[in-house]
């Protein structure tokens, strides 16, 4: 069985290497664990470089503070404020086997399934309430993804989804042609969360990071490295930050909206 264990800043995090049928590897920090997940399909060596590269990007993302990923954790009578609206959960106990949840008008009403321990009551709580708040603000965020691709790149699209990420802030996909949003997104400032969908968008058009790439983005978003910097500096402390209640809507280090980057 394979078992390995890394130090950073003074803290040792165990690595578990996962095999999928996934296209990428990915890596993230789980429960104070490093997940390295790798496709099955490719060869060892192929396996091997792509399991020493992530493990040295999240040795050094968490050297320099910048892995708070997968923090949030929702309980009740929490009040959240994603785009500026407020949300507060309650949290009932039910007879059901199942949890779930509904809104009504700015609550969130999570029923709990019976006998879950304490951890696991908190996990089905904070996905639960990502899951009613993405839906709630699905259309605003879909209507502001729509504007920027008929601003500058006229692509056809799918579905924009917004999904509790744990490592990146969105994705676009070849072959759906959707766009993935990190749910923290939405208490970002509106011009941070703007350079992410120019940058998925970017995508659609080019899809590896090449100087076309960057090209691209910056045509549409002249300052985009103000974002990149701000995504950086935060990602770090964001999660807490959204868990305290709070988010960085007027954060307005640089101008809001794309048309006013681009008109300067």
């Amino acid at each position: 069985m394979f078992y390995m264990e890394i130090e950073a800043n003074g803290k040792k995090y165990e690595v578990i290497r996962e095999f999928a049928e996934i296209k990428t590897a990915s890596a993230r920090l789980k429960n104070g664990k490093i997940v390295v997940k790798l496709p099955i399909a490719a060869d060892a060596n192929t396996q091997f470089k792509l399991y020493a590269t992530l493990l040295r990007r999240v040795v050094k993302a968490l050297k320099e503070n910048r892995l708070g990923f997968d923090t949030l954790s929702f309980a009740d009578g929490q009040r959240l404020y994603p785009l500026g609206i407020e949300f507060v959960i309650n949290v009932e106990h039910s007879a059901s086997s199942v949890s779930r949840a509904t809104l009504n008008k700015n609550v969130i009403l999570v029923k709990l399934a019976k006998g879950l321990p304490q951890e696991v009551e908190n996990a089905h709580i904070t996905s639960l309430a990502v899951k009613v708040i993405s839906h709630a603000l699905q259309d605003k965020v879909a209507a502001r993804v729509a504007e920027i691709n008929a601003l500058y790149f006229g692509s056809k699209l799918g579905k924009v989804r917004i999904r509790n990420n744990v490592s990146k802030w969105g994705s676009y996909s070849t072959k759906t042609k959707n766009i993935n949003l990190d749910f923290k997104l939405l208490f970002v400032p509106s011009w941070v969360m703007d350079y992410v969908i120019v940058h998925e968008l970017a995508h659609s058009k080019v899809s590896n990071h090449s100087n076309a790439f960057w090209q691209l983005v910056a045509s549409a978003m002249p300052k985009y490295k103000d974002a990149k910097k701000w995504l950086r500096k935060h990602e770090g402390i964001i999660s807490a930050q959204i868990c305290a209640g709070k988010n960085f809507l007027d954060d307005k280090t640089t101008a809001n909206v794309i048309k006013s980057i681009n008109s300067e």
